[in-house]
């Protein structure tokens, strides 16, 4: 550091370097009459930074994971993804849907299965799947370790607001049992298994290992 403010003191060369172009940082500093402290002893050479290995050590900080701190999400971002991961769960249930009405697999209620793929009329299921991914997208860091086995059961969270409000607004009763078959409410569970998981995977997939 001593070293440093010697150089700062020296005169700076002409061009033609044989005389200098002003007097030297102390003269000035007496000829304004200023008088500066003396530069304090440093305790230690510090880097804001610090890779050893796939640690990242940070000055003033506990060591993180490189990972851990390149992909951390924020709370808006995990929203955003999860209700792209809604929409694809969303999907799966469409797809699903047709599969099992290919084997023969119905319930008449309420609810038309298998839905068609033409638009308009798929635009308003992947929108209220991606409207139901915002929820996932609440929970899902505190859930993280558990994030399939969350995702697997998430999918009776719809359910629920389906047959207990949704369906009852629409004069179908709870369950859609006025307007339904008996197996109605479990062939609809069985529909819409796929969309919490299909959400979790597709979550999982654009955050990465650490949301």
């Amino acid at each position: 550091m001593a070293k440093t403010f010697e150089l700062m003191e020296e005169p700076m060369p002409a061009p033609s370097g044989n005389q200098a172009v002003a007097p030297n940082t102390s003269s000035r500093v007496s000829e304004l009459g200023l008088v500066l402290p003396a530069p304090p002893t440093p305790l230690g050479a510090y880097f804001e930074s610090s890779e050893v290995g796939d640690l990242l050590f940070l000055s003033g900080r506990e060591a993180r994971t490189t990972e851990t701190a390149s992909s951390a999400t924020t709370l808006s971002q995990r929203l955003a993804i999860c209700f792209a991961a809604g929409v694809l769960g969303a999907l799966a249930v469409l797809l699903f849907s047709h599969v099992l009405s290919w084997f023969g697999l119905g319930s008449k209620g309420p609810i038309h299965f298998p839905e068609s793929f033409m638009a308009p009329g798929v635009y308003r299921p992947l929108f209220w799947g991606g409207l139901w991914g915002i929820p996932f997208g609440l929970f899902i860091k505190a859930a993280w370790n558990r994030r399939y086995l969350f995702g697997f059961l998430y999918f009776l969270v719809p359910m629920a607001a389906l047959f207990l409000f949704f369906l009852p607004m629409r004069g179908a009763g709870y369950f859609g049992l006025k307007a339904g078959e008996p197996m109605f409410p479990l062939y609809v569970m069985l529909v819409n298994l796929p969309f919490g998981i299909t959400t979790a995977l597709a979550a999982r997939a654009i955050i990465g290992k650490t949301p």
